[in-house]
């Protein structure tokens, strides 16, 4: 009987001191996050389970700055997007990039920029935080459709690579699929495990740093590299597709990410773990050729942003992919440009 006390004794303190561990854990990482980066916004955002597209995003009224104006349909935009348009309408489709976390505020993020060099046509930012190519066909479908746009703007590329790369999710599934399809399996030890492995910090560092710790690998490069571009290709393909059977042109972007062709600050330079840069020095721009020949073999309109840090010394990323105002108006310019040099406001006043 002693021996059993002592063994729930040590099992009970073993947990508390977890338990602990966790609390501490969460704690410091909410910390470090938090005092890197109080020089940046905290845009207010929060990431909600949603039919068919997995997550949507909502306006958080409990955030210290909440700039970010989110609009009843999760379009980032001030007003309730209907079929009643007065001017043309441009819907921009991505992840959280395209969304424009990182600027400051609503006038400071990339499109204000770009709707300043655009008087006549309205931009609805579709974006979604963490989305890949094929949740954007997805919103493209089911939300975007509905309400008769002019024309498509994509701006992706990099959470179809990180996913995988960063997190072990599998090529072409959302974020955190890997724990949502345990909890969703109706499994008593399936179900636990998938609220550990999307709750658990200490799971999640371990995790990041053995998988990351794979980045160049040869699996990585043998097998999940070669899925990950055969997904982006299909689902991007597909976007193209669906936008001009409707008669919308579409334009394709590319977005920029640290590790490529930016001389790092030495705020930048603490962004990263080094394995992952490394794998994606390799594979990001052989995505990015991915991209290209996909926009070139469908005669899509095509603008990369991978140099457009490569002379900036000084910092423009406040995380591994999100930029700062500076790097928004930079970004938000180079799309404007392109835009008018290929024809934007004439393609959507007059469709093909």
């Amino acid at each position: 009987m002693k021996k059993l006390k002592r063994f729930l004794l040590l099992l009970v303190v073993l947990l508390a001191g977890y338990l602990a561990f966790e609390w501490l854990l969460g704690a410091a990482i909410q910390w470090r996050t938090t005092r890197e980066d109080k020089q940046d916004a905290d845009i207010g955002l929060r990431i909600f389970p949603a039919p068919y597209t997995m997550s949507e995003l909502r306006a958080d009224p409990a955030a210290r700055n909440p700039v970010c104006v989110i609009n009843n349909q999760g379009f980032r935009h001030p007003v309730t997007v209907t079929r009643e348009k007065t001017r043309p309408r441009v819907f921009v489709l991505g992840g959280s990039f395209a969304f424009g976390a990182g600027g400051s505020r609503e006038d400071t993020y990339y499109l204000a920029h770009v709707r300043r060099a655009f008087p006549g046509i309205e931009f609805v930012n579709a974006g979604g935080a963490s989305f890949i190519a094929r949740q954007q066909l997805v919103k493209l479908a089911l939300d975007v459709t509905p309400l008769d746009p002019d024309g498509i703007l994509i701006i992706d590329g990099f959470n179809d690579i990180a996913l995988p790369m960063a997190f072990g999710q599998a090529p072409g599934t959302p974020w955190q699929w890997n724990e949502y399809r345990k909890i969703l399996s109706g499994r008593f030890w399936q179900v636990l495990r998938g609220y550990y492995e999307a709750k658990s910090q200490l799971y999640r560092l371990a995790s990041r740093v053995r998988i990351t710790g794979q980045a160049t690998g040869p699996r990585f490069r043998d097998q999940v590299y070669p899925e990950i571009a055969r997904q982006y290709a299909e689902a991007t393909t597909l976007t193209y597709d669906w936008s001009r059977a409707r008669g919308w042109p579409v334009y394709h972007v590319f977005q920029p990410q640290l590790a490529v062709q930016k001389v790092p600050s030495a705020a930048e330079a603490k962004l990263s773990l080094p394995a992952l840069s490394a794998g994606m020095r390799e594979f990001y721009p052989q995505l990015e050729e991915v991209a290209r020949g996909c926009a070139a073999s469908n005669q899509v309109p095509f603008l990369s942003l991978l140099g457009l840090f490569s002379n900036v010394t000084d910092q423009v990323y406040v995380d591994y992919c999100h930029v700062n105002d500076r790097g928004q108006q930079m970004a938000g310019e180079a799309i404007a440009e392109f835009l008018k040099a290929r024809d934007l406001e004439t393609r959507v006043a007059r469709p093909d």
